[in-house]
């Protein structure tokens, strides 16, 4: 197996992002990434960031692409927490992406950086780092509007991706009664 073979399959695994650590894991030197930019094999999305130049974007890509891109520790957050877990429709634009961490470098403008709330309570949704949806909810319930609020109230019931205990939260943000049966 060569590197770009090993460095693809590590790719796939995440929507066709792979990053420069995840790289130097795999034992491949910073010029060989290059070297993979420079003759079309790998695309670069931002600091340390590349995607797959044969992979066809999925749903979820730009998400996995904004939380590489803002680095460790990082994850989806309000608005586009709920668009990730399908609880608002998607819509293109600014993906905001929190965390801890003091970002120095220069983002892209389609990533919007935000400070992680203490005690913020993080999921995977698709192996994507995600606030929670009833945290995402509370973060920018004042943002939406009726016809929006009842959009996820509908998707939440409808979702096949939401544990019964995600779904129950964000019922009973949303002030509507939960039956225990």
């Amino acid at each position: 197996m060569t590197h770009f073979d090993a460095l693809h399959s590590k790719a796939l695994e995440n929507y066709g992002v792979v990053t420069s650590s995840i790289a130097a894991d795999l034992g491949l030197q910073t010029n060989e990434v290059v070297r993979f930019c420079q003759s079309g094999r790998l695309v670069r999305t931002g600091y340390g960031t590349y995607r797959l130049a044969d992979y066809t974007p999925t749903r979820l890509t730009r998400f996995a692409e904004a939380v590489a891109v803002v680095g460790e520790g990082s994850y989806v957050f309000g608005r586009s927490a709920l668009m990730l877990c399908d609880l608002l429709p998607y819509e293109p634009g600014a993906i905001c992406v929190a965390t801890k961490q003091r970002v120095r470098r220069a983002l892209p403008e389609w990533i919007e950086l935000k400070k992680a709330p203490r005690n913020d309570v993080c999921i995977e949704f698709g192996r994507i780092p995600s606030q929670s949806p009833d945290n995402a909810l509370a973060t920018c319930m004042d943002q939406l509007s009726i016809e929006l609020q009842e959009k996820v109230e509908y998707a939440c019931k409808m979702s096949e991706v939401l544990s019964d205990t995600q779904r129950q939260a964000v019922l009973e943000y949303l002030g509507i009664a939960v039956g225990n049966g």
